[in-house]
């Protein structure tokens, strides 16, 4: 929380390379879209890798650099961008809009050449508070079109002599009612960019596609840990600016990063920052540091979202969300106002669920004010301390929130504790994995994912207010080492509000490098995440799974059968049976062929049935685990086979309708096996009342005394929802 750190994004042939995999082995996909919402929609037209920054500008010489007149625009409206460069010459903008376009990750929206650019006017600098803020005058209106789809947008401009930079804005869409709402922390930007710093004092974040210098250790080059200074970052400042304009007044609303000037907080950090300045390095705020992921990963999974900034949040209250079901506070989201606060509680309470993806959230309260030009919100005043803020109301200090009795861990659960450098993320550990929401990832208590826990961490308090619920879970336990020595445990949680609500929170800020980021990635807090953001858009299953059996306990609830498949493909006879204690392991059900007493029979089958009751009309869906095995001596033209009946009819692969095949191969060798593998079927609606389903096996030859087929058959459910 106490430093600002900069993402050294991975060298760009890595990020193809990993690109390129993805696309081969279509590890991205839209297999969550509910429909053809405008989100998966946009993600079908052609994107590009061209947004990408391969000659940054510095913020020594600002080659090029800009900020926007508003944080976001609802299409439909214009926003302006004041631009200024160095030395005078034309520049061009494109306009590029953030998400997952088949890996390319963004896609150009509009482009503009050969734009006359100047020297802009020097900042206004106040001594007492330390706000920096420019009067730059409009360099470049866009209107946006009404067709642009809701999203973070990046305005990256070139000048002549190649140097690039970006403008970060959030397209809205204020009529449309979307699954889900992202809030895009620009509170939390501005509160740590320095602009404008002088380059060597300045810590600058490395280009894209750049190797990092020498200097930087190894465990830095992927995450978010600050670059170390070197030669290769000094830059000569621009004859073409007095050593005035030059002066080292950047300041944020930390110390680290401030220029030396004393204000009246009695240290180096500002006590008001301002929209009206562009933000250090790239331009993109933090976006690139967790973000990115986040947003890839929703868009290339086909979610209906739409965007919005926290400072939407202030300015309409709970009515940002436009009807969604839910609201995403993404990245760093540390920066809150009032009313914002107050509007989370008011979404959870009634009936809308929240997602904190990052930690240290709703940490600082903060106020707004208008900039010079009486332009509303552009300024944020946090003064840090309640004995500095001249507000007289003690309820709207500028201070932490549980300093003015709203602990942030009675809305997100959790809140932060520490803090520490990339270098020393840690591992997440898993607990409480028989919750909803590690459904169908495998994790068992103490399991780990490497490298996701921090750079800041969350815990629960135990002597601070928690949530009003009687569910509250927590996640995960993950020790962790604070850069000041703070041993702690990072906890992810999750509560049920009265209203309903779900609230979530990661309690670390790199989950969403779990999601997307190369280094990363794992399917299981993919499928945790998924989780989560399905439970918030449709609510929770209608009815629980009628039947669920893994045969631990025996076989339960079902009944074996021989010649169970005699009339599949008119049979002559069949002769299955079971074979109980085969010595497999994990609580299977054996139906065993051949090699028993009646060695020669044709065409043998057997299988175990069951039933279900419907009360109404549902959609059900039937999965079980099987394998399916074939002796060594079974000749080519045999072949055995896993088969599933439902009310008479068979399921499987057309034409023959068969699950799985082994077939022999009679050189003596080991057993052909499909090894054990998932069967999922989605048998449609049907019909009130008994419904009679059987998994069995068939084997198409007479067998010898050695020939032997064996299918174990465990983990049978049957899911339903009702009409």
């Amino acid at each position: 929380m106490d430093e600002l750190v900069s993402l050294l994004i991975s060298p760009l042939r890595n990020y193809r390379a990993w690109l390129l995999a993805v696309l081969l082995t279509g590890g991205i996909g839209v297999a969550q879209a509910q429909s053809q919402n405008p989100v998966v929609v946009e993600n079908t037209k052609s994107g590009t890798d061209s947004w990408m920054i391969s000659n940054s500008a510095n913020d020594t010489e600002q080659q090029i650099k800009g900020y926007a007149s508003a944080t976001s625009v609802n299409k439909g409206q214009n926003i302006d961008f004041f631009i200024s460069v160095n030395l005078a010459q034309t520049y061009d903008i494109d306009v590029y809009r953030m998400g997952w376009y088949g890996g390319a990750r963004g896609r150009l929206m509009k482009s503009v050449s050969s734009l006359n650019g100047t020297t802009q006017s020097p900042p206004v600098y106040e001594d007492a508070t330390g706000i920096v803020s420019y009067q730059w005058t409009s360099s470049y209106t866009l209107a946006v079109p009404g067709s642009w789809t809701s999203g973070i947008y990046l305005a990256k401009l070139t000048n002549s002599q190649g140097f690039e930079n970006y403008i970060s804005f959030v397209v809205r869409d204020d009529a449309r009612t979307a699954d889900l709402l992202y809030q895009q922390p620009v509170t939390t930007y501005q509160a740590y960019n320095p602009f404008p710093r002088i380059q060597g004092l300045t810590q600058q974040r490395l280009v894209l596609g750049d190797e990092p210098a020498s200097e930087v250790d190894q465990a830095n080059r992927l995450g978010n840990a600050r670059p170390a200074d070197t030669d290769a970052q000094t830059a000569t400042p621009a004859a073409t600016l007095s050593t005035a304009e030059l002066a080292d007044i950047g300041k944020s609303l930390y110390e680290y990063n401030s220029s030396p000037v004393t204000t009246a907080s009695g240290t180096t950090r500002a006590l008001k920052v301002s929209f009206d300045r562009p933000y250090e390095g790239w331009g993109d705020g933090q976006f690139f540091s967790w973000e990115y992921y986040l947003v890839g990963w929703l868009e290339g999974n086909g979610y209906d979202v739409a965007y919005a900034t926290n400072l939407d949040l202030h300015q309409q209250g709970a009515g940002v969300l436009q009807g969604a079901k839910a609201m995403i506070s993404a990245g760093h989201d540390e920066y809150w106002s009032k009313a914002m606060y107050d509007a989370a509680d008011q979404m959870r309470d009634s009936g809308k669920d929240i997602a904190f993806f990052g930690s240290n959230a709703v940490y600082w309260q903060i106020r707004f004010a208008p900039n010079a030009s009486g332009a509303a919100n552009r300024v944020i005043i946090c003064y840090k301390s309640p004995s500095l803020d001249p507000e007289t109301s003690p309820s709207l200090k500028s201070t932490r929130w549980r300093d003015v009795g709203r602990a942030e861990q009675s809305l997100v659960g959790v809140q932060y504790i520490t803090d520490n450098e990339w270098a020393f993320n840690t591992d997440y550990v898993v607990t409480n994995s028989d919750h909803w929401v590690y459904a169908d990832t495998g994790f068992n208590d103490g399991d780990t994912v490497s490298g996701i826990t921090g750079y800041e961490v969350d815990t629960l308090f135990a002597d601070t207010d928690t949530p009003l619920s009687e569910n509250q879970t927590l996640l995960g336990a993950s020790p962790f080492t604070g850069r000041d020595g703070t041993n702690t445990s990072s906890n992810s949680s999750i509560y049920q509000a009265p209203s309903g609500a779900w609230v979530f929170a990661t309690g670390t800020m790199s989950w969403p490098w779990a999601l997307q980021h190369e280094e990363f990635i794992d399917a299981r807090i993919q499928t945790t995440t998924k989780n989560i953001l399905d439970r918030f858009i449709n609510g929770e299953p209608a009815t629980p799974k009628l039947v669920v059996s893994d045969f631990d306990e025996g076989s339960s609830g079902f009944n074996y059968q021989d010649d169970t498949f005699r009339n599949t493909r008119n049979h002559a006879h069949a002769n299955g049976y079971h074979a109980p204690g085969r010595g497999f392991s994990g609580g299977a059900i054996a139906v065993r062929l051949g090699g028993g007493e009646d060695v020669a029979a044709i065409d043998m089958s057997g299988g175990w049935y069951s039933s279900f009751d419907l009360a109404t009309s549902s959609e059900v869906t039937l999965s079980f685990r099987y394998v399916l095995s074939q002796s060594p001596d079974y000749e080519s033209d045999e072949y055995s086979e896993v088969l599933l009946d439902v009310d008479g009819q068979l399921y499987g692969t057309a034409p023959d309708d068969y699950i799985a095949r082994v077939a022999g191969d009679g050189d003596g060798g080991g057993w052909p096996s499909t090894n054990w593998q998932v069967f999922t079927v989605d048998l449609g609606t049907l019909a009130p009342g008994a419904h009679q389903f059987t998994i069995g096996a068939f084997g198409n030859q007479r067998s010898d005394v050695n020939e032997n087929t064996e299918l174990l058959v465990d983990d049978v459910s049957i899911s339903v929802v009702s009409d």
